[in-house]
Order: C-alpha cells, then structure tokens, then sequence
C-alpha cells in the first residue's frame, strides 16, 4: 500500500476491565461477581504466559512489552506477552488471548479466548440446575458470562471526529446495528461524502 492511501482511524484503545456475572440467584452465589482485569490485572505475577519466540509464536513474530498497573497503582513492565505476527485464522492456545486482527480491509477485529478452570459448587446427587451444568458428580458450573470493557479513542484521518448522531448525556446506548465514526472536515474523493468508520459490537 503507499503511502497516499494510508489513514489513521484510531489513536488508542484499551481493554480496561473485564467483568464476569454469574446467573446463579441463590444465595450466597447471587453476590458472586469477578473482576478479573482489574483485580488481578491481565497478567497478574509470576507472569507465566511469557511467549517464547522460538517454542511458541509464528514463523516472523515479534513479541512486545506491555507497562500495566501494579495493586498499588505503580508501573510494571511485563517481557514478551504480546504477539505480533501475520495469521491464518489460528493462534497457539494460552490461558488468556487478545487478538486483534487486522485484515485489508481496514477493518480491526478484537477476539477474546480463555482456558481454565471452572467455578463450581456443590449439587446434590442425581440433580439439575436451571443456573448451571453439572460437570461431574456433585459439581455445578454456573452459567456466566465474559463482559469486557474497550476504551476506544478515534482518529478518523485525525482528530476532528464524531459520532454521525452525537451521545449528549452520559450513559448506554444501542449500538443496534453500528455506530458511525465522521470526520465532516475529510471528504471520500469518490463517494464525495465525510469519510468514516463503522463500529460493530458484537452481541454478548
């Protein structure tokens, strides 16, 4: 691609917090709520999902840093947790993934992917649970969901952007089907209209 025909769209994004409810009415469980990023942060020490260029990343990749907030609110510098490398629609399974893929298009697509371990609880024998599966004698794994919050900062070919219908209040709004991203002051030279970009969240 040259030069002429690259645009900025975003200058930052972050995954600032993830949050994980749990179905389960009864109590103690209906109190029983995670805050994983924040409370442990994304790779909370002994850091041991440092990616090893040679063992585990893609043929060409390149590993970065990441500085993350301490419990005490200070910096920490975490070595070799970020992959960059081209895909074909696969990534080695760790514990915790981020991917962001960015494809020609111009499009960015953030996936999310966990392995572990599952929350459970006891249930009696012979029994089922409108909350949960049972997942082996005596053990409910209650249904749950993976709620993450992403801090996005556009730039759509700079900063002079807006949302096509401006959100005057703070609070949620439907992004049923998309919310278009403007900049009124950059002009498409073919469809002669404010260029822009779509955000699509998916359905959770």
């Amino acid at each position: 691609m040259c030069d002429t025909m690259v645009a900025r769209v975003i200058y930052r994004m972050s995954i600032s917090d993830m949050t994980v409810p749990y179905s389960d009415h009864r109590a103690p469980f209906h109190r029983k709520q995670d805050f994983d990023l924040g409370d442990e942060g994304v790779f909370p020490p002994p850091i041991d999902a440092e990616v090893k260029p040679h063992r585990t990343a893609d043929g060409g990749a390149n590993t970065l840093a990441i500085t993350q907030a301490t419990q005490h609110g200070g910096p920490e510098i975490a070595k070799n947790v970020v992959c960059l490398h081209d895909r074909d629609d696969g990534l080695p399974r760790f514990k915790h993934i981020f991917a962001l893929g960015f494809d020609q298009a111009g499009a960015i697509h953030l996936e999310t992917r966990a392995t572990g371990i599952l929350s459970t609880c006891y249930i009696e024998d012979s029994a089922r649970s409108p909350y949960g599966n049972v997942v082996s004698p005596r053990v409910l794994a209650a249904n749950h969901q993976h709620i993450f919050s992403v801090g996005i900062d556009p730039a759509v070919d700079g900063h002079l952007d807006t949302v096509k219908t401006p959100i005057m209040v703070s609070g949620w709004a439907d992004a049923s089907p998309v919310f278009k991203i403007i900049n009124s002051q950059k002009i498409n030279s073919i469809s002669k209209r404010p260029i822009g970009y779509k955000l699509v969240p998916s359905a959770t």
